[in-house]
């Protein structure tokens, strides 16, 4: 977990095209969801749309 931190920080600081979120994107925290929950979160957020 800490090296994906780590990977995190270094990506959104990084001098050259830092990583950021967009201005439309929908943000899915999976971090206590089971592969089953995430689909089920991304394809509700699809049908919504």
């Amino acid at each position: 977990e800490k090296d994906i931190e780590d990977r995190d920080y270094r990506d959104m600081h990084r001098e050259t095209s830092p990583l950021k979120q967009a201005k439309d994107a929908v943000l899915v925290d999976s971090s206590e969801m089971n592969i089953d929950e995430v689909v089920d979160a991304i394809y509700q957020i699809y049908a919504r749309v």
